[in-house]
């Protein structure tokens, strides 16, 4: 049978399949095909172009916007030495990869939903560039897309606000007065909020402080205000100690630049009281007083009450890749107007070992660029095992290489993780224990360079490496030493036997193990016949070194200057803890002119030990003037972990200066001396018997 077909029907069956395919391109095929099993993937069909019009703007709002969060900042760091990195996470794309499928979206027409945090992202995208002014345009071009002034639009609108208030706090302010009284009080109650802070941060910059204050008092902050009304609330509170006449309130000003002149533009500063410093939250810099870098890198922070801070700064990757933030380690003391810049350090090149290089033979040799005025450098060494990574200083030298016998490389043990209680009795985790010398560790080490001073110069590593140091990374492994009975008895936790064996097998590498695991024993006993017997063995200056400290410890001065005798020999340079700590041990037991010039030498280093400790033998010897002129010519500051309460150690002497005319102070201050300087007594005990003035406490306590 023939069936025969007019061409209008031909037609017509024509539209009905193109009109069918048109509907399964667009709304059945996509979500049949997002299945994707990661965003990467996503972005593979999406350039494949196997997604069209509506089902493909649906995909990029799944699989693009919607699971991928942005953060402003990537990185902070301070001054004691804190750090924070916004990392990306697992399966999370980066923002450059994401930006063209953001766009797409934003060009296809306001969507409800997601349309706000596309903008957000795709804004960020430009200002993690650099380009401030272009984030800033965007937000303002897709506003316009919106189809009227909802809660979205809103968000949006002050999307701007924000990024204008980076760049200029009256551009900002002006668009928070743009608003009229109708629109404001529409706003959500975050957003109020934001607005409420642009006009209060605008008041700080003029320091119209009483101003401020009645702003931000006239409003109490409900609750959902967000990271604006919080901060509200903090300004609220020092505003009103300023105006019971309970603090000051302060600028901090400065500039952030690179060691080649380069401003930092578009990054925050801030400042973070020293009693918060170990913790760290991810808006913290929104809520503390702070300060953005203009494009010359300049910033000023107003409004900081009477206090001791430290002071962080957050900036992108990109704009500090290739640099070392400088390492200050200091709390700074604020009751007046301060100046702070910061100078970011360009890498140190190293040159070997790198790249996972086989280190073969009985030594290696650690060799890097020199830096221009440099003193001495400090090598350090990382180890990698499963249970995580450690990085402590492995040894200094005044060359720009350094060469060691693997022996000494074994002896490295640096940090030691140790297992929860209920597992293996919180006992250390072998592989850490092995540290360098567990032959499926990974190993990789970094260089510091210090000036005369002891002030940092620079480091090989930073915020991110250069693209020419990514070519030549400081990884490195040795020739695969074979592990003995007693390491695979430690490696399948057989505690006892493993220290059995190590005991019995007396060689170098047995007895470090021992000793490393009596040291982690509750009652470990007396090592010092132990250590001393490890570095006849070995020979190592480390072992030595070692042996020192815990004769110290132990106030076992005959080991102790036995042990520093062999470190003397061996080592062509001590750092300034060595110096320091060898220092103190002549000083107390009386060899006072010795002692003068070790504490010269630990000084000139800027070792705050023997600065500190100098200054106490003056006093002790001769008066608080001639300790003064020493703490004059050698600065040293207040740490993160000191307890003195200002902010230099010349300001304490002064202070102490001032308390000894009291003849009761002054002979507590003679007592504490003499008990401190002693070979054989305890100062810390002695502090804790006695009934001392909060300088007086300060003092002792920092010389411990």
């Amino acid at each position: 049978m023939r069936i025969k077909l007019k061409v209008k029907h031909v037609f017509g069956l024509l539209i009905v399949f193109a009109a069918a395919l048109f509907m399964f391109v667009n709304w059945i095929y996509p979500p049949v095909r997002s299945d994707a099993k990661s965003p990467y993937e996503a972005i593979e069909r999406l350039k494949s172009d196997h997604i069209f019009v509506k089902g493909r703007m649906s995909y990029i709002e799944e699989k693009i916007v919607m699971p991928q969060g942005i953060q402003r900042f990537d990185v902070f760091k301070s001054t004691t030495g804190a750090a924070s990195a916004d990392f990306l996470g697992e399966g999370e794309i980066p923002l450059e990869v994401r930006a063209p499928f953001l766009k797409e979206y934003l060009e296809d027409g306001y969507k409800q939903g997601a349309y706000t945090e596309a903008l957000q992202q795709y804004s960020m995208s430009f200002f993690k560039k650099g380009d401030l002014q272009q984030a800033i345009d965007v937000v303002e071009k897709y506003l316009a897309k919106y189809p009227g002034k909802n809660e979205a639009y809103w968000e949006a609108y002050f999307l701007k606000v924000e990024l204008s208030s980076i760049k200029d706090i009256d551009k900002a302010l002006q668009l928070v007065e743009s608003l009229s009284s109708a629109e404001r009080a529409v706003l959500p109650e975050p957003l109020k909020s934001e607005a409420l802070e642009v006009e209060v941060r605008h008041l700080l910059s003029q320091k119209k402080y009483d101003e401020a204050y009645q702003k931000v008092e006239s409003y109490l902050t409900p609750d959902g205000w967000g990271h604006s009304g919080e901060y509200l609330e903090q300004t609220r509170r020092n505003l009103k100690r300023w105006t019971e006449g309970e603090t000051g309130l302060h600028t901090i000003s400065g500039t952030i630049t690179t060691d080649d002149g380069d401003p930092v533009a578009n990054s925050i500063v801030y400042a973070k009281p020293e009693a918060d410093i170990n913790t760290f939250r991810g808006e913290e810099h929104e809520l503390l007083p702070h300060a953005y870098t203009d494009e010359d890198g300049n910033y000023t922070m107003y409004g900081v009450p009477d206090g001791e801070y430290a002071f962080f700064f957050g900036t992108q990757f990109e704009q500090v890749k290739g640099y070392a933030w400088p390492e200050i380690d200091r709390i700074y003391k604020v009751d007046q107007d301060l100046t702070w810049n910061a100078e970011l350090r360009t890498l140190i090149q190293t040159y070997q070992p790198t790249n996972f290089e086989v280190v073969k033979g009985d030594e290696m040799t650690f060799d890097w660029e020199g830096v221009d005025g440099a003193a001495y450098y400090q090598v350090l060494l990382e180890k990698h095992v499963d249970s995580g990574s450690t990085t402590s200083a492995f040894q200094s030298t005044d060359q720009d290489e350094l060469t060691v016998s693997l022996e000494e490389l074994y002896d490295f043990l640096g940090g030691v993780s140790l297992y929860d209680e209920d597992e293996h009795g919180g006992r250390p985790i072998p592989e850490s224990l092995l540290s360098l010398a567990y032959p499926d560790a990974e190993r990789s080490w970094s260089v510091i360079a210090f000036d005369k001073n002891g002030e940092f110069l620079s480091s090989s590593q930073g915020f991110r490496l250069s693209t020419e140091q990514e070519d030549s990374v400081p990884f490195f492994s040795v020739e695969e030493r074979e592990l003995t009975e007693a390491d695979q008895a430690l490696l399948n936790h057989e505690y006892e036997r493993a220290a059995s064996l190590y005991k019995e097998k007396g060689d170098a590498h047995s007895l470090r193990m021992f000793i490393r695991l009596k040291e982690h024993e509750k009652n470990s006993g007396d090592l010092l016949p132990l250590k001393r017997e490890y570095a006849e063995v070995s020979g190592v200056p480390g072992a030595w070194r070692d042996l020192a400290s815990e004769a110290s410890r132990e106030r076992k001065w005959e080991i102790y200057f036995e042990a520093m005798d062999h470190v003397l020999q061996q080592d062509s340079f001590l750092d300034d803890s060595v110096r320091a700590t060898y220092a103190t041990a002549l000083a107390k037991n009386g060899r006072y002119e010795e002692a003068e010039n070790w504490f010269k030498k630990a000084s000139e280093l800027g070792s705050d030990e023997a600065i500190r400790t100098w200054t106490a033998l003056k006093i002790y010897q001769e008066g608080t003037d001639e300790a003064l002129a020493i703490a004059d010519q050698y600065p040293s500051y207040h740490g993160p972990f000191d307890e003195m309460a200002f902010g230099d150690w010349e300001s304490l002497l002064e202070a102490l200066k001032q308390e000894a005319v009291d003849e009761g102070a002054s002979e507590q201050l003679k007592q504490g001396l003499e008990v401190f300087f002693s070979p054989d007594q305890d100062i810390e005990s002695w502090v804790e018997r006695n009934n001392l003035s909060d300088v007086l406490e300060s003092f002792f306590k920092e010389i411990q």
